[in-house]
């Protein structure tokens, strides 16, 4: 019920320490404004990092805190929202392109997902254990295991769906190579290019 106070309690209880508090702030509002915007100006970078240290401590109340202030004034927000990003074009595009190059596999993934639905070819829920598991296998064209994607066996194109049971790993590379073939005709296409350029190597080799 009382505050510490050095080695001992303060004689006010914490329920009239805030009776009193308040009253001074009433009486003596300007003069407290002023000092404070005058201490937050000489303070701000500790002000930050002290801000930013407690946010990553108590990042559910963070959370919790944002979605209640969203709730009470989502349509406020989101004009508020929409008016940064149409004053802050370029700056959006640098934060997109750089969440898109830290998460290929997962936009690879969205992709395929709304180009099979556009085509109305099946979508089905695959779990994240399943998706781990083809992130963390092998590329079953190279045999490596970086920069790993979910391919369709099927290209969407060619009416494939998106199900556990037509999907494979493949590296980015490998990937780009295939673009919408089957792996047969992906196969039989990276036949015909190891052959065609085999006798470019022998006559390298004679020369």
């Amino acid at each position: 019920m009382f505050y510490r106070d050095k080695d001992s309690h303060r004689t006010q209880c914490k329920e009239c320490d805030a009776i009193v508090a308040k009253a001074r702030y009433e009486k003596n509002k300007p003069d407290i404004l002023l000092k404070r915007a005058k201490y937050q100006k000489e303070h701000r970078k500790e002000q930050y990092e002290h801000l930013k240290k407690w946010r990553t401590n108590n990042k559910d109340k963070v959370r919790e805190s944002g979605r209640r202030q969203y709730a009470n004034k989502s349509t406020e927000y989101r004009y508020v929202k929409r008016a940064w990003r149409e004053a802050n074009v370029d700056k959006v595009k640098a934060i997109q392109e750089h969440y898109r190059l830290n998460n290929l596999p997962k936009m690879a993934e969205k992709s395929h997902i709304r180009r099979a639905k556009l085509r109305k070819n099946g979508v089905y829920i695959v779990s994240k254990k399943e998706l781990i598991k083809l992130y963390s296998s092998s590329c079953i064209g190279c045999d490596t295991k970086d920069n790993i994607i979910v391919d369709p066996i099927i290209p969407i194109a060619r009416g494939g769906s998106h199900s556990i049971g037509n999907l494979q790993p493949l590296c980015l590379k490998c990937n780009a190579s295939k673009n919408d073939r089957t792996m047969i005709e992906w196969k039989y296409y990276n036949k015909i290019k190891r052959s065609l350029r085999w006798p470019t190597t022998l006559r390298l080799l004679t020369v």
